[in-house]
Parts: C-alpha cells; sequence; structure tokens
C-alpha cells in the first residue's frame, strides 16, 4: 500500500495509522505481499499481481536448473571418454570448454524466459533474480563438469596425471570466457539495431548485474584453477582487461542508458564472492583441500606428491 503521510502529532488512530505507514514504507518492501505501486522501478503487466513473485514460477526456475546440470553433467562424461579415445586429453578439454561455453549461453537465454514467468514486482528484484540463476548455474556447471571429469578419469584408470588436463580445462574455459566477450562486442555492434525498442533482455541493454556475474565467474575460475596452474593468474589479469575495454566501450559507445534501480545488489555480490571463495576451498574434487590432499586417485597417480 502507499504511505498517506499521516502526521505523527495527530492523536488516537492516527498515531497508530502513522505508525503502520511508516512500517510498511520502511520495511514492507522486504514483505511477500507488499507492493509499492510508486516504486521507481514497479514493473507494470496486463494483469494485476498481488505478490513481490510468483513461488510457482520460482519452482519452474529450479526445476530446469537442476535438468540442464544434469545434461551438462551426461555431455561432459561422454564429450570426454569419446575424445580421449580419439584425439586425447586436450582435445576432451577444448570440446568441454566449447560445450560449457554453449550451454551457458543457452541458460542465459532460457534464465530470461523464467525471470519474466516468475513475475516479479520490482526491477531491481527481477534482475537479481536473473544474475542468481545465472551465476549459480556457471558455478555449479563447473563443479559439474570437474566432477565427472574426475570421475571418468578414475574409471579409465590410465594412471596418467590428472593435474595437467585439468589446468589446460581452466586456460581454455578462461579463454572461451573471453572470446565470448569480444563475440558479444562485435555482436552488438553489426548485427543490432541502435533505435530497437528496448527491453529487458535486449541485446542493448548494458545491465549492471550481469556484468556482476562475469566478475565473479572469472574470480571463481582464477581460483579454482590457480591451485592447479598458478601462471593462470596472467592469462586472468589479460582477460580483466580485455573484458573492461570492451566492456567500457559497450556501455558507452553502443548501449542504452541503464535504467534506475533502487537496489545497489551489493549483497548479492557479496554472497556469491563468498559462495565462490567456498566452492574454491570445498568443493570436490577441485577445491584447495582436496587437490592439495591428493585426494581421488591423484596422490597415485602424480608425482608432485611423492
Amino acid at each position: 500500500g502507499e504511505a498517506k503521510g499521516r502526521s505523527p502529532g495527530g492523536g488516537g488512530d492516527d498515531v497508530i495509522a502513522w505508525v503502520e505507514d511508516e512500517y510498511e514504507g520502511r520495511y514492507g518492501g522486504d514483505q511477500f505481499d507488499y507492493i509499492d505501486d510508486n516504486a521507481v522501478d514497479r514493473i507494470e503487466y496486463e494483469h494485476n499481481i498481488s505478490t513481490r513473485y510468483s513461488p510457482f514460477g520460482i519452482a519452474q526456475s529450479v526445476f530446469c536448473m537442476i535438468l540442464i546440470l544434469g545434461l551438462s553433467g551426461i555431455i561432459t562424461y561422454y564429450l570426454q571418454r569419446a575424445a580421449r579415445d580419439n584425439g586425447g586429453n586436450t582435445l576432451a578439454s577444448f570440446l568441454i570448454a566449447l560445450a560449457v561455453g554453449i550451454i551457458g549461453i543457452i541458460w542465459e537465454w532460457i534464465c530470461n524466459k523464467l525471470t519474466k514467468l516468475e513475475y516479479w514486482a520490482y526491477w531491481s528484484d527481477y534482475f537479481k533474480s536473473t544474475t542468481v540463476k545465472v551465476l549459480l548455474f556457471k558455478i555449479l556447471n563447473i563443479f559439474t563438469v570437474f566432477l565427472v571429469k574426475r570421475i571418468e578419469a578414475v574409471e579409465d584408470n590410465s594412471g596418467r596425471c590428472q593435474l595437467e588436463d585439468e589446468a589446460n580445462q581452466f586456460l581454455l574455459l578462461i579463454a572461451f570466457n573471453s572470446a565470448a566477450t569480444v563475440l558479444n562486442l562485435l555482436y552488438v555492434a553489426f548485427f543490432t539495431d541502435k533505435n530497437e525498442e528496448r527491453s529487458p533482455d535486449g541485446w542493448r541493454e548494458f545491465i549492471l548485474s550481469q556484468e556482476y556475474v562475469e566478475i565473479v565467474y572469472r574470480q571463481f575460475l582464477l581460483g579454482m584453477g590457480f591451485i592447479v596452474m598458478p601462471m593462470i593468474v596472467v592469462f586472468g589479469l589479460a582477460a580483466n582487461i580485455l573484458e573492461y575495454w570492451c566492456d567500457k566501450y559497450r556501455m558507452l559507445r553502443l548501449c542504452h542508458k541503464p535504467g534506475a534501480t533502487k537496489s545497489t545488489f551489493r549483497g548479492v555480490l557479496a554472497f556469491y564472492f563468498f559462495l565462490s571463495a567456498l566452492f574454491i576451498l570445498a568443493s570436490f574434487p577441485n577445491g584447495a583441500i582436496f587437490i592439495l590432499a591428493g585426494s581421488a586417485g591423484l596422490r597415485d597417480d602424480c608425482s608432485v606428491y611423492n
């Protein structure tokens, strides 16, 4: 509801009503069934909504994420096995990095569709939801890929140390991530109309929350990769410089002016930096704890542990 701005100097019911309005104005935005129709980033729908989001829409998103993560694991397993039999680990790592990139792009497209079905009341919540789904999927997908790779390597029982293969995989993931940044810039510059109608997921929209995703995801890859390939930080520095200039040019020269929002996303960003650090430290089998301990066959196959 909208606060009426009643005076606290009144008496009786007027004071009570004023306190209620103050509570709604300050804390109502966090309530499931409270919607401020005068908010700067209020989303207008063709039909009326009475809650901040649709629980059924959230459930759809979670189900789709689990489904696609499972599909990614299956693709990784069979790509690793088929490529290793025909071209070695380097080919397998290349194809898996390509598959991760393609699946990530497909998921981002699906995310935009799913977020629309969640019927968020505010644009800030809308973009937060998309950010959460995209970044959580990216982190969990990397976890799934390396878990499946290790399972396949143990089943293969070749006795070959997996650290070199994992280092190549992280390096290729960084390279493909940077290549996607450049390709996105070129596509926006040469294949989109600068006068196109604005939309939440338009190519010429510079959405800050999505840029946060790329920063956290790249730092996550660097943190995981550093354990098996310390020199990866040099490539990460180059990738960050490239990303900075590409994004700067895209924001200032190609994209529409970002819309107003009431959120800084700092809470979401802090949470995902924490989640990223947690996965870097403790995710099986590529977390620092397990790599340094030589678990899941590494101690038996890699001379560095002797």
